[in-house]
């Protein structure tokens, strides 16, 4: 996949999980990549370490995927958060604010 990319904080962390994202069917890619990057990335949560959104543009995805002769993927982002060490995640994970908000 190919696209621009937002990093809310730099540089990364050594522990983090990469979710590869698909919008609600009701949403346009534009309006999803709106919603993504001005709302939920906004959502006061407890601070991870850094938090990154790849935002995915389809039609340079299967531009490069044709020449490496390769299946496009049908995404529309990338998240990446990521965490201090592994305690760190799970005091992240185990926060009802991060269940319920994220």
């Amino acid at each position: 996949m190919t696209g621009p990319q937002w990093r809310a904080r730099k540089p990364p962390a050594p522990l983090g999980l990469t979710f590869c994202v698909t919008r609600k069917s009701d949403l346009t890619h534009d309006e999803y990549v709106d919603y993504w990057r001005n709302e939920h990335a906004m959502i006061p949560l407890p601070m991870l370490k850094t938090f990154c959104q790849f935002y995915v543009d389809a039609d340079r995805s299967a531009e490069l995927a044709e020449v490496a002769g390769l299946l496009a993927g049908a995404y529309d982002g990338i998240s990446e958060p990521t965490y201090r060490d592994v305690d760190h995640f799970r005091e992240l994970t185990l926060d009802p604010r991060v269940r319920v908000g994220a």
